[in-house]
């Protein structure tokens, strides 16, 4: 299967076009992935491991995309495993500080919206 990318698209690459990638499905865009250890560790830590993860970076450095893909290879890998597992991953978009109750309630109202879609 060929892998094709748009010249200077500056989207980071969706969590759903990695998983159609990840599929083996025909994907209009995807970079390709590279073998890294922390990837593989955050792949892991999603499957196996509770906890927050804080991935930085230089602006469009593909931040994004990275924690997209590890999602989800992390998707698949729960959804094959036995018994299988479902993640259910909750975008937050913030652009401002919030104190810890009002974010506790958008992500649950988030997570709501999420599995009401899904």
């Amino acid at each position: 299967m060929s892998i094709t990318l748009k010249r200077w698209c500056l989207d980071p690459l969706t969590f759903e076009e990695w998983l159609r990638y990840e599929r083996g499905e025909a994907v209009e865009r995807v970079m390709t992935p590279c073998k890294l250890p922390q990837l593989e560790k955050l792949i892991t830590g999603i499957c196996y491991i509770q906890g927050s993860y804080l991935v930085t970076g230089y602006r469009g450095v593909g931040k994004t995309s990275f924690v997209n893909y590890a999602l989800a290879r992390a998707y698949k890998q729960l959804a094959e495993q036995e018994p299988p597992c479902i993640l259910i991953p909750v975008f937050l978009n913030l652009a401002r500080s919030y104190d810890v109750g009002k974010l506790l309630r958008r992500t649950i109202r988030q997570l709501y919206r999420t599995i009401a879609e899904t």
